[in-house]
């Protein structure tokens, strides 16, 4: 966790230190490349800020034990991956969308590993998202991320088998 926000921070810093150069201005232009990581406007943090408060009040009200902190996850997450230009939603999300079964139709392995494997660093490292290098719009994808994430997955699947054939008494 501590990783990706680093991640997306560094994403977020390249771009909004880059915004006013000419190749992010150019760049932002084509919308067939992938937007730079900037913030939002201060109102729209605002509201949204407003937003997770009241939820929060919500559920508090629902169930005391609620603690501080909690965050809605998927949006947080979500957000955290678009910023940090991981590309890991553009290729694996929700079950019913085109681009979860195009990864699955053309890579069933790598949609294995991820769908079912243990989320790792590695696999924020496997999609070029910035082709053209443009400070804050993505990143270069790792050589050897696919390798790492399979064996990641190898090593979950191994360990599953192992508690399942551990003997109760042991």
């Amino acid at each position: 966790m501590s990783e990706l926000a680093s991640l997306a921070v560094a994403q977020i810093w390249a771009a909004e230190t880059h915004k006013n150069s000419r190749t992010l201005s150019k760049q932002h232009q084509d919308t067939s490349y992938r937007s730079p990581a900037l913030l939002p406007s201060l109102e729209e943090m605002n509201a949204q800020v407003d937003l997770y408060h009241t939820w929060w009040r919500t559920q508090w009200q629902t169930e005391p034990s609620m603690r501080p902190g909690y965050v809605q996850g998927y949006s947080f997450y979500r957000f955290l991956h678009d910023a940090a230009g991981t590309g890991l939603y553009d290729n694996l999300d929700h079950m019913f969308t085109t681009r979860n079964w195009s990864l699955w139709w053309n890579d069933h392995e790598l949609w294995t590993w991820l769908s079912n494997g243990p989320m790792n660093s590695y696999s924020w490292r496997l999609f070029d998202t910035n082709p053209k290098g443009i400070p804050g719009c993505g990143r270069r994808s790792w050589p050897g991320a696919r390798r790492a994430t399979k064996e990641a997955y190898e090593i979950l699947e191994g360990f599953k088998r192992l508690m399942r054939n551990k003997p109760e008494n042991a």
